[in-house]
């Protein structure tokens, strides 16, 4: 039986990998979804959060574990990123889910935009007041994030949807050779991922070295439109 813990990315919650989780649950395995600070019922306020308030967070949750799978989606990457850095106790795998790989003393305003073919960088609204961004519905997010999701799911999804706190992405990560590059890592590329292109996520890979490299053909939200598949990919990159 392996561990898994599973972090959403930007604007969702812990529920988007409740289907995963039933995979890799009947599968014999342990998996865990944590919220994010400033998700479902948590009342910080967003100005407050930062990236070693991720950071802390997903360390207490690996902590909880039997040397974990720590599975990071989209914008995560950043966040499991500085975790892992930080973190004293086994890791078995790090897996960025068609993620960001961040740079050492880079933030995420200062990798996420240079996808030139990525589409969600135009439909980001930042509420400077509150310190959060959204996404403008007018730039049909639906088929964005979800273009391989039936109707009814992908409806579902977008309306639980929550303002992103931005304070965390304008912070850098740290990052060294002794501690991130040295942990075992592998990246699931989304061919038809629509917000980081899959030249992107290819480039991006680049940033660190990578023991394992796989492919689903999806859309950027694989927990959704492929839960099977992709609980089936993490099962056996587990117990590789």
């Amino acid at each position: 039986m392996a561990d898994f813990l599973l972090l959403h990315g930007a604007w969702h919650s812990a529920s988007c990998w409740n289907s995963v989780i039933s995979e890799l649950t009947a599968l014999g395995h342990r998996a865990v979804a944590v919220n994010l600070p400033g998700r479902h019922n948590d009342s910080t306020d967003p100005r407050h959060i930062s990236v070693q308030t991720h950071a802390s967070s997903i360390r207490y949750a690996l902590s909880r574990l039997t040397r974990p799978n720590l599975i990071a989606h989209s914008l995560s990457g950043f966040w499991a990123a500085q975790a892992v850095e930080e973190y004293d106790g086994q890791l078995n795998w790090l897996v960025f889910l068609c993620a960001y790989v961040p740079v050492d003393g880079k933030a995420a305003v200062e990798i996420a935009p240079l996808d030139p073919e990525g589409e969600v960088h135009d439909a980001i609204v930042v509420d400077t007041e509150s310190g959060t961004s959204s996404l403008d519905e007018s730039h049909n997010t639906q088929d964005l994030l979800y273009g391989d999701c039936d109707t009814s799911v992908a409806k579902t999804a977008l309306a639980q949807l929550r303002p992103e706190p931005v304070r965390p992405a304008t912070e850098p990560i740290t990052l060294s050779d002794e501690r991130f590059h040295t942990t075992k890592k592998a990246y699931i590329e989304c061919l038809r991922d629509r917000v980081i292109s899959i030249g992107y996520q290819r480039r991006m890979q680049k940033h660190t070295s990578f023991d394992r490299v796989l492919t689903m053909d999806s859309d950027h939200s694989p927990f959704f439109s492929h839960p099977e598949e992709l609980g089936l990919q993490l099962a056996k990159l587990a117990e590789s």
